[in-house]
């Protein structure tokens, strides 16, 4: 399902260290997944590591549907590369504002567990 912001299920029991592959090797994009699961489950650990994915979509995506498009594709494409218990796909992107003559960045996070579809949030 879609969801817009909001905080993860929060966890006192000790568990094994989960495996959390990003659909890319982008920096940014992994330091953004490291930060918001160290936000989200303070104490925690986690193998974060990144795949270098396609995302099917235009270098510079130009739309909210082309966007989300390329973060679920990373998804679908890291499950065909990768093992892990999380899957996270990333994907920037740019709208123009045609009554106002602005143009905004924007981006699409898709967190998905194996075997899951997956929560999209913007």
């Amino acid at each position: 399902g879609r969801r817009e912001g909001g905080k993860g299920r929060h966890t006192t029991a000790k568990q094994k260290m989960r495996k959390v592959c990003v659909g890319s090797k982008n920096p940014v994009k992994v330091g953004a997944i490291k930060a918001a699961l160290a936000s989200m489950f303070p104490g925690e650990e986690f193998d974060i590591f990144g795949v270098e994915v396609e995302s099917g979509v235009a270098a510079q995506p130009m739309g909210i549907e082309e966007t989300l498009l390329g973060a679920r594709n990373r998804i679908r494409n890291c499950k065909k590369v990768a093992q892990a218990d999380l899957y996270c796909g990333l994907e920037g992107g740019c709208v123009y504002e045609e009554a106002t003559k602005d143009m905004y960045c924007f981006a699409w996070i898709v967190v998905s567990e194996a075997g899951e579809d997956g929560l999209e949030g913007r």
